[in-house]
């Protein structure tokens, strides 16, 4: 498969920029595609713009888009977009193949604004560049002497050219604190101009990670978010973090952050001060992780655009003794040493064996049935929900906390399914009218365990 991609917001500063130069570095590496750097795309097989200002009107073969956020339809007063090439950019969206974002908030917010279909979306998040490691001591130390930093400082990272509104710095910038206030990023004429705060200028990866590691704590004080990368970057690099409470974000981090009232930013920089050491460990989903899903959504977006009709499954974890995730979960659980992996707060889309099947024959005779079509059960649960439900069929204590690394030994590829997780609902089946013969995971444990093997 060649794919056209532009390149051009790699040279971006923000999150935009990363998102692009490291889907990209991932997509090599992963070496299903053969990546062409273009804007032009018609000698190739797809199109992938990351970024809203690269969709194209009348593409010459499929398209995928990535849209971070909605922010500036969301809140057009205060953006000012409002132009004919402002919605001839969101036409182009809505006429992609595929469209890509970072997190289910966006989704819903595409889904309503834009309305486009669920089984177009691709749900892929983002992760920290591998430069995010907690650094050592004398790396902190040089980073402070170059930068002047203080001992102890709270840090903001973004960017800072020009006023965001929903990024709230200046508001920031006057909350009560007794903590220096750091802000990383290139400034232009209007941070200079902020009180009491401390600016960097632009860095390098590697000197960000040892201001991240140096940070009593990372405080976020957006209003809005898509996916809200600073956040994951500083809790890859150990640093605990304050944030403001906002639907992304709390889907994004899922308890590893201190989540404050929007209004109250005096309270966020408080809640910041008060964070200790050692923060909790970030989202394991890598860009990896993210290279595979984005091919997935390739394949998708070109069996699309093909005039034959192509139903693709993606399947959650199926419960059956016979094999898969669950039967590798069962000798544990029966021995009473099961419990909830990597933290267990992730997702796992589940389903019955007889579901799959009856899915999948049901798609064979529905002719709407096409692309994407999540065979899951529609009621999804934490890894922690379904330890706990496992042991309560199985009527033993399931407590005791699995690593990562250890589901990684024990599971192989499938550990990723078991390990990241996500939020997946059979929207298509739901509203081509399937009805689930086991939606209950406790019921559906039962059966699948009262048959005789």
């Amino acid at each position: 498969m060649k794919v056209g991609f532009d390149s051009r917001p790699g040279k971006d500063e923000r999150g935009i920029g990363r998102y692009a130069r490291c889907l990209m570095q991932a997509l090599r590496q992963n070496g299903q595609v053969e990546l062409v750097e273009t804007h032009d795309p018609r000698r190739c097989d797809l199109f992938h713009s990351p970024w809203i200002e690269g969709a194209l009107l009348r593409p010459p073969v499929p398209m995928v888009v990535t849209l971070h956020d909605l922010v500036a339809l969301k809140r057009r007063g205060e953006y000012l977009r409002t132009g004919v090439r402002f919605k001839l950019r969101y036409l182009a969206v809505q006429r992609a193949a595929r469209v890509i974002v970072p997190t289910q908030t966006v989704a819903d917010d595409a889904m309503r604004t834009l309305r486009i279909a669920p089984d177009r979306i691709a749900v892929i998040p983002e992760a920290p560049a591998p430069a995010f490691w907690p650094r050592s001591d004398d790396e902190v130390s040089s980073v402070r002497e170059r930068f002047g930093l203080p001992e102890r400082y709270l840090v903001w990272v973004g960017g800072l050219r020009q006023p965001d509104p929903r990024k709230r710095v200046a508001a920031l910038s006057r909350a009560r604190r007794t903590m220096p206030l750091v802000l990383v990023g290139p400034p232009g004429r209007w941070a200079t101009e902020l009180r009491g705060v401390h600016l960097t200028g632009a860095v390098v990866d590697d000197d960000l990670a040892a201001i991240y590691t140096g940070a009593h704590a990372l405080v976020f004080p957006s209003d809005d978010e898509g996916f809200g990368l600073p956040p994951i970057e500083a809790l890859a690099c150990g640093t605990p973090v304050a944030a403001c409470d906002v639907p992304a974000l709390r889907e994004v981090l899922n308890g590893s952050v201190r989540l404050s009232d929007v209004g109250d930013l005096n309270g966020l920089v408080r809640d910041a001060e008060s964070l200790q050491r050692p923060a909790p460990a970030p989202p394991t989903w890598t860009w990896r992780d993210a290279a595979h899903a984005t091919f997935d959504a390739y394949r998708e977006a070109l069996a699309a655009s093909s005039s034959l009709r192509v139903v693709l499954t993606r399947t959650g974890v199926v419960l059956s003794p016979d094999g898969g995730a669950l039967a590798k979960m069962l000798p544990f659980f029966r021995l009473g040493i099961g419990g909830p992996v990597a933290g267990g707060r992730q997702y796992v889309p589940w389903v019955h064996l007889d579901d799959v099947v009856g899915a999948m024959l049901f798609c064979l005779g529905r002719h709407e049935a096409t692309g994407p079509v999540n065979l899951t059960a529609p009621t999804p649960v934490t890894n922690a929900d379904l330890s706990r439900v496992l042991g309560r069929v199985l009527k033993r204590p399931a407590f005791l906390p699995v690593p990562g690394l250890a589901v990684k030994s024990l599971y192989g590829e499938m550990a990723e399914i078991v390990i990241t997780g996500q939020r997946a609902v059979p929207a298509v089946l739901e509203r081509l009218g399937y009805s689930f013969r086991h939606p209950d995971l406790e019921a559906a444990l039962r059966d699948v365990l009262d048959r005789p093997g």
